[in-house]
């Protein structure tokens, strides 16, 4: 893919009665350039899921590995983003709710987008709670195919992650 034309950061980022902005500042410095990178990198999309290499994060943001890590750690207990360290994949839960929309209508031409960049990752362990996020709300065909079971395992644990994060 290539890299995105533009991509919305809301201003209540750094706004108090933003938590999740809150949370993050709390954690410091770096905790806060990690976070405005995961959203602005040129390597993002609007599902806030997205391969990225570790030797990438620390080249582009002059991190050392450990203070990768550690920023990583920390927006994981914000609960801004999580990390998969055997893939090297990015997951910020609430990215695609502030780049696409908090919803589809039916005939809007994102959805086919959002399948396509959405099937680059179906073994990923994001997958299955991006689904459970937004699957309904985007009408994505790919929530269709996962069974009940598993779907409804994986929106108790966003439910879960959701509320540790508020």
């Amino acid at each position: 893919m290539g890299i995105r034309r533009y991509s919305m950061v809301s201003p209540t980022f750094w706004l108090a009665r933003s938590s999740t902005g809150s949370a993050i500042r709390a954690e410091g410095h770096r905790a806060t350039l990690a976070a405005l990178y995961l959203i602005t990198n040129p390597h993002t999309n609007m599902l806030g899921l997205y391969d990225l290499p570790m030797t990438l994060l620390c080249h582009e943001t002059g991190f050392t590995e450990e203070e990768a890590r550690q920023a990583l750690a920390k927006l994981e207990t914000a609960g801004f983003a999580e990390y998969s360290v055997a893939e090297e994949t990015v997951w910020i839960p609430g990215m695609a709710h502030f780049q696409v929309g908090p919803a589809l209508s039916r005939g809007d031409k994102k959805r086919a987008s959002l399948e396509r960049e959405l099937s680059l990752y179906e073994r990923s362990v994001f997958y299955e709670r991006f689904l459970a996020r937004y699957g309904e709300p985007y009408g994505l065909k790919a929530a269709e195919t996962v069974g009940e079971d598993r779907m409804a395992r994986a929106q108790k644990l966003d439910r879960m992650l959701q509320g540790s994060a508020s």
